[in-house]
């Protein structure tokens, strides 16, 4: 196993890598998608109990803040995987929240490499990332994210359309665009813990995601040791807003923790599950790229403990995770709702190429 397969995308090199980030979206099983962006908000206000009202101040959110990097884990049905993260800029002025730059300065986020290299997008003119995420929609891509709400609400915003103005049309156009939204934190709260009562022995058998190499590289930053201690705030809820915490804030970390994995761990050699993934300037644990490919990763091993379970997929799609609720928020069209009109006319002359 070698480390050539995640790349970051800059301003420089982006026209070289599209085409084959085009190549591999089209062999692709499933892409595992994940942002940093420059804030998180108010926690009770993205937690308000009105679904609506919080979709209204989530939307607020994303069009007054910026996202600086985006990445995809492309996992293709024989499970080798292409790792790439694109650094961006954002053209117009932007909000940020103190405690969100703090922290990912803390984790390691260059900031002025971020500014000098990103990806122009936010402006008046079409940016190179749009074409990749029209590409998704046009041949109707399964997506796996982990809390993933507000990174497919800035996906949505920043590379296809103008967030709608009412949720019930942006998750009927969600619905619409992708062959399949999952959400690891959802399986894991919800589905993952009621298995550990039934599972006494885990995996005897590890699970495998093959490196697929191409010859365009960036430099590749040393594996970073995980501390031992989980931040339970992002156990439990996906994010940390403590910017001075000094604990863990590994995914496979906690899904070891889940899992009950403290008796039969899998040995390093033998899986990528420790096996972190880190590229030149963004090479810290909570980088997008990381968070994406460690996405991809829970969704195939969750898959493989449920492999006995033949609507595993059927029963858990579409379901995104909502922080302080018991229920999802449902990726769906009612017969109640109507898709957005920029979708409908937009998704047509997609499909249509």
């Amino acid at each position: 196993m070698t480390q050539n397969s995640s790349y970051v995308v800059t301003r420089h090199n982006v026209h070289v890598y599209s085409p084959i980030i085009l190549e591999k979206i089209h062999k692709a099983s499933y892409i595992s998608v994940d942002t940093e962006f420059s804030g998180l908000g108010d926690p009770k206000l993205t937690r308000l109990s009105n679904i609506q009202e919080r979709y209204n101040y989530l939307k607020t959110l994303v069009e007054n803040h910026a996202l600086f990097s985006l990445a995809f884990c492309i996992v293709s049905p024989d499970n080798t995987y292409f790792n790439v993260e694109f650094m961006l800029f954002k053209e117009k002025e932007y909000s940020v929240s103190s405690s969100a730059l703090k922290f990912l300065l803390k984790n390691g986020f260059d900031f002025n490499y971020q500014i000098e290299n990103g990806i122009s997008y936010g402006g008046d003119q079409s940016n190179p990332i749009s074409p990749l995420v029209e590409e998704l929609v046009k041949f109707k891509k399964k997506i796996v994210v982990h809390n993933g709400l507000l990174d497919l609400m800035f996906l949505y915003n920043y590379f296809y359309l103008p967030l709608p103005k009412n949720l019930e049309s942006f998750v009927a156009d969600l619905y619409d665009m992708f062959g399949g939204v999952h959400d690891t934190k959802y399986v894991s709260d919800y589905n993952t813990r009621e298995e550990n009562e039934r599972h006494s022995s885990r995996i005897e058998t590890p699970v495998f995601l093959t490196i697929e190499d191409i010859y365009i590289q960036e430099p590749i930053a040393p594996e970073i040791k995980v501390k031992n201690q989980l931040c339970q705030s992002f156990a439990n809820h996906g994010h940390c807003s403590n910017e001075r915490c000094d604990l863990s804030h590994n995914i496979q970390q906690v899904l070891d923790s889940d899992e009950n994995l403290k008796h039969k761990k899998i040995k390093k050699d033998e899986t990528i599950s420790h096996h972190v993934m880190t590229v030149g300037k963004s090479s810290e644990p909570h980088s997008s790229m990381h968070d994406a490919f460690m996405t991809a990763y829970v969704y195939a091993y969750q898959k493989f403990i449920n492999r006995e379970d033949t609507d595993f997929d059927m029963d858990n799609v579409n379901k995104l995770y909502l922080i302080g609720k018991e229920l999802p928020l449902l990726v769906h069209k009612s017969g109640f709702s109507k898709y957005s009109k920029n979708h409908s006319e937009k998704i047509s002359k997609l499909r249509a190429q």
